[in-house]
């Protein structure tokens, strides 16, 4: 996303929920704000899960040297 509000400046971001496309536009500083708490959230419920499913690693990737780990239905990347 932050491509798109980069190139194209206010997009939907924070509004879009059930396929709804007839929301505001989000600023940008509004948009790159909104990220970085999905980020944040993300790593937060990722940590939490690895920490009580320390064992949680599936596979292991050849081509880039990673770690995938699967949490909650996300994949994490962990430089082995």
């Amino acid at each position: 996303m932050h491509r798109l509000t980069d190139l194209y400046g206010p997009i939907p971001y924070t509004q879009i929920e059930g396929g709804n496309l007839h929301v505001p536009y989000d600023s940008q500083e509004a948009v790159y704000k909104a990220m970085l708490a999905d980020l944040n959230t993300a790593i937060t419920e990722i940590t939490s899960y690895l920490t009580v499913n320390p064992t949680a690693i599936l596979m292991k990737d050849r081509t880039w040297s990673t770690r995938v780990t699967s949490a909650s239905g996300c994949a994490l990347l962990t430089r082995s």
